[in-house]
């Protein structure tokens, strides 16, 4: 069997059909045996879907692999754990150790791996040089992702937004399911970036086209963008009550950034005519505070400091509600915000 074939195989696996309590039973009873592929596939499937502690058993599982190449590419999936987790750090020494082990397969993957952290770390340049490189991996999977991330970087940039259009086509059109996802994702909030306001019916179309594709993927991350962007197509079309449903949806996930702009959404929601009042939105409001405390509190007294007073009031209801958590970092956050008004 190929790597190309290896690959889809546990793709499709992975993002069809099982859970992640039977494909962490499957590595640890034997059924499956890591290979290169699953030491990084799997490891990032469940890390996308924040199974944290099955993304260790698999890595365990890799760490005391047999193969040389298996172990190395555990360290890739230590790599990619690490960077979600925000521990640069041991991201960069699990590369140097992936990357030293020779194995050409297993350095691919570093090296798109790498690309993402000198992203993270601000090195856009290194970083796009890297991406570049990866367009023409033997990996199919590498190209793909390096087609979506440079895509993500390119269409922000007005000289060579086609191009990046162009790249994210690519990847939406690869066959693997969660950066079919995010293509999806990105692809949809640009056409409603660029697009008249209202949607013309074909943009619209497509856009509903591709977020609901984005949501079928189950990906907690891509499910909140998706939710908060389908409701905005609804309430621009004056369908308030699925509009609101979908930002609920969106922000109780307590996701980074798109929960605390589906609370705003819906807090402006709850304080139109038709909508069920400040307090409500005071309520839900509390749930986008603990996505991240501080840039979300932030982001809310900005709006209030500039919307009208029902929305002045659940903010600042729902500030003085994170005021009393016992959650250290959402009280500082709310007590900051709240000096503000």
């Amino acid at each position: 069997m190929t790597v190309e074939d290896r690959a889809d195989e546990y793709w499709e696996q992975l993002t069809r059909r099982n859970p992640p309590e039977a494909l962490v039973a499957a590595v640890a009873g034997g059924e499956r045996r890591l290979d290169v592929d699953g030491a990084v596939l799997v490891v990032q499937h469940l890390l996308q879907l924040r199974e944290f502690d099955a993304a260790d058993q698999v890595l365990a599982a890799a760490a005391s692999d047999e193969d040389p190449a298996v172990r190395a590419a555990g360290q890739v999936g230590v790599a990619w754990r690490e960077l979600i987790r925000g521990g640069p750090r041991r991201a960069r020494a699990a590369l140097r150790r992936a990357e030293a082990c020779g194995d050409r397969e297993v350095v691919e993957e570093a090296r798109f791996a790498r690309a993402m952290f000198l992203s993270l770390k601000g090195d856009r340049e290194q970083s796009s040089a890297l991406m570049r490189a990866c367009l023409d991996s033997p990996r199919p999977r590498v190209a793909a992702d390096a087609s979506l991330e440079l895509g993500f970087l390119l269409v922000r940039d007005r000289t060579r937004r086609e191009q990046g259009l162009r790249l994210l086509e690519a990847a939406h059109a690869s066959g693997y399911g969660y950066i079919e996802a995010r293509a999806a994702l990105e692809l949809a909030d640009q056409t409603m970036e660029t697009a008249p306001v209202p949607l013309p019916a074909p943009e619209r179309s497509r856009v509903v086209s591709l977020l609901e594709q984005a949501r079928a993927s189950g990906y907690p991350t891509v499910l909140a963008k998706a939710e908060l962007l389908l409701g905005l197509t609804h309430w621009e079309r004056r369908e308030h009550e699925p509009a609101r449903e979908l930002w609920l949806a969106s922000l109780r996930r307590e996701l980074p950034d798109s929960s605390v702009r589906a609370g705003i959404q819906f807090a402006r929601a709850c304080v139109e005519d038709d909508g069920p009042g400040p307090l409500v939105a005071a309520q839900e409001l509390a749930h986008a505070l603990r996505a991240e405390p501080a840039t979300a509190a932030d982001k809310l007294v900005d709006v209030a400091l500039g919307d009208r007073r029902p929305l002045q009031v659940a903010i600042a209801l729902a500030l003085t509600s994170a005021e009393k958590s016992p959650d250290r970092v959402l009280r500082r956050a709310a007590k900051r915000a709240l000096r503000r008004f």
